[in-house]
């Protein structure tokens, strides 16, 4: 019995040692199992990581290539790519197959292909490093120009054995070299114009040649300067020239107005410049057109500069546009800021040439008119003083009462020549600021009366009929109202045919004005 029960329990303490055992192995399987998914979690997780890594670097990539200055290459000397050229993938979008056959020669212009397939052949012969030009095709089908530079690399024997280079983007380069020689130009036009309109006085010649300069500086594809002038009686009005285009192409289109656009150009606020004006909130917002009239130029590009003087008056604005969006820059808007000084200085010169030339003709006008004047009395006095002369020579024999008549018209003449004189001082006084009245309560009335009476006792040839109420009195200066009188008078007498009939009036316009008119039968004064 108790080797039995020795047996039996011996054998339940084996099967308990083998459970134990197997349990162990089990766990031992599911732990490892459980490292193995934990790194397969892992695995995957870093495979997804990597993924967005690498989608990541390659668009940064592309991005970089986009811009990069220069691609490296290799290739045989039949121009197989002997290495993968991933900067050159990216920019042409050509896969490896492609470039590794040669097909990145189809990213070269069809044009340039030649020239360089020869380039090449020639220094391949000569065993020579070379450079030239082509373009070359983006993935987007856009093409930019490149330096390309190779050299050869000899074997033992001196025979070509590859070729390795680079691809330089030289189109950020040469738009620099545009740019700068534009600019050099533009400077160049502004220190020549600038001495040219100083000096040009004619105010048409000057505002045409500004306008022709300053849309030449732009590039805009045609340019207008509408600018202010005053009349002879101090009336404001604008004229416009343009360059470009056609007179007629604005002919039909009223004056701009002071729109929400317009306004602050001709207010001389500030500049303004627009890539496209269509998309400004100011544009269109006005009636009855509400953006450009029908069969206007096409404007996209705006730019427009007030010309104000030194003195800050608005003398114009300068406007240009363009079909095309984005053609003016701001290197533009500081470039005509010089410009435009130039010119509104220029345009001040041309200004007070223009009057000191209206106010040498005005006197030379006044000075031929008071020689007349005073050849007249002049011519008179010498004609009767010679006959008073001849009277007195005669001795008991003269003529009394003709004597009388010489010396009344002398002294009537001589009168009139001191009030000629002293028009011309008057004019001198006015010039200076220092004309005065003597205002006095007069009997205008009987001054009118005596002048009328002496110019018709003076003035044979015609009829001077003079209608008043018996007396007037008003405040004037009688001198002054004396020297109107006489002139209108004078003018009166000398363009009226001879026998002709003068009217003169003298009526109450109102309380307290007085009406002075004459009316004759001459040729009349021009409406204009």
């Amino acid at each position: 019995m108790d080797i039995a029960g020795n047996k039996d329990e011996f054998g339940i303490t084996a099967r308990a040692e083998g459970v134990a055992s197997e349990r162990e192995a089990l766990l031992e399987e599911i732990k490892h199992l459980r490292n193995r998914v934990a790194s397969l979690e892992h695995s995957e997780a870093e495979l997804h990581h990597k993924y967005y890594q690498q989608a990541q670097e390659t668009e940064t990539y592309r991005s970089l290539i986009e811009g990069i200055a220069q691609f490296p290459w290799t290739t045989g000397i039949n121009g197989e790519a002997l290495e993968d050229f991933p900067a050159w993938r990216h920019y042409t979008g050509q896969s490896k197959e492609e470039v590794r056959n040669s097909g990145w020669q189809n990213a070269i212009h069809p044009e340039d292909r030649e020239q360089l397939c020869q380039t090449w052949k020639k220094q391949l012969i000569a065993r020579h490093p070379f450079n030239t030009e082509c373009r070359v095709r983006r993935f987007d089908g856009f093409y930019e120009d490149f330096y390309v530079y190779g050299a050869p690399v000899l074997a033992e024997d001196g025979s070509v054995c590859k070729w390795v280079g680079a691809c330089v983007n030289s189109s950020h380069f040469k738009q620099i070299e545009a740019r700068l020689k534009e600019q050099t130009d533009a400077m160049a036009i502004l220190n020549r114009v600038g001495p040219l309109f100083l000096s040009e006085l004619d105010m048409s010649k000057l505002v045409q040649a500004a306008t022709d300069t300053a849309t030449g500086l732009t590039g805009a594809e045609f340019g207008a300067f509408f600018y202010n002038l005053t009349d002879e009686n101090g009336e404001s009005y604008t004229l416009y020239t343009l360059s470009g285009v056609p007179h007629e192409a604005f002919s039909q289109f009223p004056m701009p107005r002071n729109t929400h656009i317009f306004g602050p150009t001709f207010r001389g606020e500030s500049i303004i410049r627009l890539d496209d004006v269509r998309k400004d909130p100011r544009f269109g917002q006005n009636a009855p057109y509400f953006g450009m009239p029908q069969g206007h130029l096409p404007v996209v590009s705006y730019l427009a500069l007030p010309v104000v003087s030194r003195s800050g008056k608005v003398l114009g604005g300068l406007f240009f546009g363009h079909s095309r969006a984005g053609v003016f820059k701001e290197w533009h808007e500081h470039l005509l800021t010089g410009l435009v000084a130039q010119i509104a200085t220029a345009m001040d010169n041309a200004r007070l040439f223009e009057e000191a030339q209206q106010a040498v003709r005005v006197r030379d006008e006044f000075l031929v008119a008071a020689s007349h004047e005073l050849k007249t009395p002049m011519t008179s006095m010498r004609g009767f003083s010679q006959l008073a002369l001849r009277q007195l020579e005669k001795g008991s024999e003269m003529d009394p009462s003709k004597v009388k008549q010489a010396v009344e018209i002398i002294n009537q003449q001589s009168q009139k020549m001191g009030q000629l004189v002293s028009q011309l001082l008057d004019v001198s006084r006015i010039d200076a600021g220092r004309l005065a009245l003597e205002v006095r309560r007069t009997d205008v009335t009987g001054l009118v009366g005596n002048l009328v009476a002496l110019t018709a006792a003076n003035s044979t040839k015609h009829t001077l009929l003079f209608y008043a109420p018996d007396r007037i009195e008003a405040l004037v200066d009688p001198i002054r109202l004396e020297q109107v009188v006489t002139n209108l008078l004078d003018n009166a007498i000398k363009y009226s045919p001879e026998g002709g009939r003068i009217k003169i009036e003298l009526i109450r316009s109102g309380v307290e004005n007085l009406l002075f008119s004459v009316t004759d039968e001459g040729i009349g004064i021009p409406p204009e």
